[in-house]
């Protein structure tokens, strides 16, 4: 991973092979980031999406095993439990222009995935939500 330092946050540039949750979430920690915003584009090699299934509390999954762009990965920094915790989204497109969705659970880079992230300077943590059977915002 490259990047710079931009106005108020950072340009990110992840290389083929490496992992976009695990290297953001360790750029978070390094850079001690409480909280920001950040979107990007660029291409996998692949990719595990899920959609969560409110009625039954859980997540179903789908695993991408070919190359991909991405139109659109938006997501946010905060905490949980005074970790890290990463919550993303993806819009992909495949070699057909068929368009695929959901929130990201971990993929590895293609050719270049390039990120913006902006620094919220504030501390924004989440809490577990019994009744929708997730960690949201505390807000």
């Amino acid at each position: 991973m490259k990047y710079i330092k931009i106005n108020n946050g950072w340009l990110l540039r992840l290389e083929k092979g490496e992992k976009v949750i695990e290297k953001i979430t360790e750029f978070a920690k390094k850079h001690k980031i409480k909280s920001a915003w950040f979107s990007g584009i660029g291409a996998l090699e692949s990719v595990e999406i899920a959609f969560y299934k409110l009625e039954q509390k859980k997540f179903i999954t789908k695993k991408i095993d070919n190359p991909t762009e991405v139109v659109s990965l938006n997501g946010n920094i905060s905490k949980y439990q005074n970790e890290i915790a990463l919550h993303a989204h993806i819009v992909l497109s495949d070699a057909e222009f068929n368009t695929s969705a959901g929130h990201l659970n971990e993929a590895v880079v293609g050719a270049t995935l390039e990120i913006i992230i902006n620094d919220l300077k504030k501390d924004v943590i989440r809490e577990y939500n019994e009744e929708i059977g997730l960690k949201l915002l505390k807000i």
